[in-house]
């Protein structure tokens, strides 16, 4: 990175906007200002947190700060990342062809829309957990350098509870569980780094003044995101790149649904918004088939979780979701149980295929994940 830094700072050397470039790069590498959001529809924004005049340079930083003639990522991440980038421009060409859709069938269409954007929300997912793994172990050893060399264990056991062990001592995490699942997103990431700073600084900050306890946690929020710029300063401009070509965003859902089905939004007497459609019948069938397939979700994960086992299989997961629609459904009068028996299996079949993905991506990449089972030697410096 700090030839990456050297090459850009010479690039720019004569450069109008040199200031403004600077300023930018500033905010990300040292004020620890992050391209990553947890709110907004495209997680990765290279516009977040800059002003005016910061903002209109954005492209042109990016290009300089990243030429094109590089590669982003390495060739092992590259090889990982492949077939989910390709995975997510076929599904979002599926998008595009949703306008097509004869059908006049609200449910039908409902749950082709859903299928997609429900894919499209999970390969993105599987996208960010790829390009954490690839540089997992250098993000370490950047926290270890940063924080010194107190043992830290993080347990990352798929299907159990995360707890570190410090001095001995188990400490449960009951806010942040540490597994593989819990950071396959960069935000989850930095969540879990800022909660191992916080734990491993407790005991000192126990006795210090109120404000150094508070300085403290604002600076580990800088602090951390510097850190991932300083590693993952690529990978986030490889998930921008992609999020801007295939991102379905909510407006694109919204839009194609109003066009098929009549959808439209409004405002009851009481100031809550309600979900409505052109045709009486059809809302009323819409508000029927959200609940009862929010019903089926929840069934189907809450029967998973009572599961003992780490890693389940297909059949596992099939005989599971067969046994959820067979309840759902003894329960729905007859009018409702056409499109539960027609439907559910889908929508479980699309929540299952995307938890053996994810799966499958772990145990591809074995050499990263071993990464996740060493210890993380931190210490913090003196206050």
């Amino acid at each position: 990175m700090y030839q990456t830094y050297n090459n850009f700072l010479q690039s720019i050397e004569t450069n109008p906007n040199k200031s403004i470039l600077i300023s930018i790069l500033a905010k990300r590498a040292v004020h620890g200002i992050s391209v990553i959001s947890s709110f907004n529809e495209l997680t990765c924004d290279f516009s977040y947190g800059l002003d005016t005049n910061e903002k209109e340079c954005v492209e042109e930083f990016l290009n300089l700060f990243f030429p094109i003639e590089n590669n982003l990522l390495s060739e092992i991440t590259m090889k990982n990342v492949d077939p989910i980038v390709e995975s997510i421009k076929t599904n979002y060409i599926e998008f595009e062809k949703i306008g097509l859709i004869e059908s006049n069938d609200i449910i039908e269409i409902l749950c082709i829309i859903e299928k997609i954007n429900t894919k499209h929300y999970n390969l993105f997912q599987c996208l960010q957990y790829c390009l954490i793994l690839g540089k997992l172990e250098q993000m370490e050893c950047v926290l270890k350098n940063k924080y010194g060399t107190t043992r830290l264990k993080p347990s990352f056991s798929p299907k159990n509870q995360g707890s570190l062990e410090f001095n001995g001592s188990n400490i449960q995490i009951k806010s942040n569980q540490l597994n593989a699942k819990s950071v396959s997103k960069f935000y989850d990431l930095y969540n879990f780094m800022v909660n191992i700073v916080r734990e491993n600084y407790l005991t000192y900050m126990k006795l210090a003044p109120d404000n150094a306890w508070t300085r403290m946690q604002l600076n580990s929020h800088k602090e951390i995101w510097a850190l991932m710029w300083s590693v993952y300063a690529s990978e986030f401009k490889f998930l921008y790149d992609i999020e801007l070509a295939y991102q379905i965003k909510e407006s694109m859902v919204k839009e194609v649904f109003e066009k098929l089905c009549g959808y439209r939004v409004e405002i009851d007497i009481n100031g809550q918004m309600a979900e409505k459609f052109d045709d009486s019948k059809n809302t009323e069938k819409f508000n029927k088939f959200m609940e009862i397939t929010q019903i089926a979700k929840d069934m189907f994960w809450d029967e998973i979780n009572k599961k003992n086992i780490c890693m389940l299989i297909r059949e596992d997961y099939l005989n599971i979701s067969n046994n959820v629609i067979n309840q759902v459904v003894s329960k729905l009068d007859e009018s409702d149980k056409t499109y539960a028996i027609k439907y559910l299996a889908n929508i479980l079949e699309d929540e299952i295929n995307m938890e053996l993905l994810l799966n499958s991506t772990t145990n591809t990449i074995d050499m990263f994940i071993a990464q996740l089972e060493k210890m993380i030697d931190i210490k913090p410096k003196n206050i």
